[in-house]
Order: structure tokens, then sequence, then C-alpha cells
């Protein structure tokens, strides 16, 4: 629907020494002792990232799930490094070049 791939998604069993890479959504046997590991990166987003209120954006990269870099590389919006703002003659700017993600 618009978003990134999700490229982490993995999953494997530990059985001894040895980790078997399994594909999520398949049946597959488990012995005593096996541990399973299933890591999810979680979802990619909904819609195109250029369409994201740029505050939203901002919150992202406060709460640290997003780079101020892929901030402005992805959603378009520019934020000042320094005071944690958005600029937002710059995010207008750069959103009106025709951007896709």
């Amino acid at each position: 629907a618009g978003g990134y791939p999700t490229p982490f998604n993995r999953c494997y069993v530990t059985r001894g020494k040895e980790q078997v890479p399994y594909r999520a959504g398949r049946i597959y046997p488990l012995y005593p002792g096996d541990i399973l590991t299933k890591i999810c990166s979680g979802g990619a987003g909904v819609g195109n990232p250029v369409e994201r209120e740029p505050e939203k954006v901002l919150e992202d990269v406060v709460n640290e799930f997003v780079s101020i870099k892929q901030a402005k590389k992805i959603y378009k919006v520019v934020i000042d490094s320094d005071s944690l703002t958005i600029d937002y003659g710059a995010t207008k700017r750069l959103r009106s070049r025709k951007c896709k993600k």
C-alpha cells in the first residue's frame, strides 16, 4: 500500500550450535531444546511517505525511530538538527519537486 519493504524480518531455530533459517508462515517441526527466534522489523507504513504530516515525522525523529537524514530522504521533511524543529519552507520546496518515494 505504498510503504517501504521490511528487509530485516527473519526467523530461525537454534538447534545446539546450529542456526537453521526458517521461512515465516511455514510449518516446521520443533524439538525439545530448540530455540525459535523471530525478528520482525514492524510495518513499513501505508501510503506515500511524502504525504506524511511533517509533525508526525518530527515525532518519529525525536523518538529515534527515524534519523534526520532519513526524514529528509524518505519523507522529504527538513529538520534542524540543533533545535529539532521543522524547516517548513525547505520542506515545502523539497516536497514540491515532484518527489516520489
